[in-house]
């Protein structure tokens, strides 16, 4: 009887592991606020008037000319059928076109280091 206690006993025993602290992702950095803001509105072409605008989609990407950074801001307007639902789109880019030339030129044409490229 006692060699069965015992080994139920073991069976009860539990077994836990805790692992290092994980970090949670914070999200992208914000954009700053003192950079001028440029605003492209785009409309979808065609015929909309059987067509209900059900909301827009706005992307802001930091964007250059050389010497100079802005937001270029595009608002896309977004309209559906009347009676159908649409289904979200994700784009989770924040650099435009220009910044990541800016950065290619900087990193191959002039050998910079990227460290000192992202000061």
């Amino acid at each position: 009887m006692e060699a069965s206690e015992e080994t139920k006993a073991t069976q009860k025993e539990k077994l836990t592991c805790q692992r290092g602290t994980t970090q949670k992702h914070l999200g992208r950095t914000k954009l700053p606020d003192h950079l001028p803001i440029e605003e492209i509105a785009i409309h979808p072409e065609g015929d909309l008037s059987g067509m209900v605008c059900i909301g827009k989609e706005i992307k802001g990407v930091l964007a250059c000319v050389p010497t100079k950074y802005y937001i270029k801001r595009s608002i896309r307007y977004k309209y559906a059928p009347k009676n159908k639902a649409s289904k979200p789109v994700i784009v989770k880019d924040i650099l435009g076109v220009s910044v990541n030339a800016a950065i290619l030129v900087s990193k191959y044409y002039y050998h910079l280091p990227l460290d000192r490229i992202l000061k």
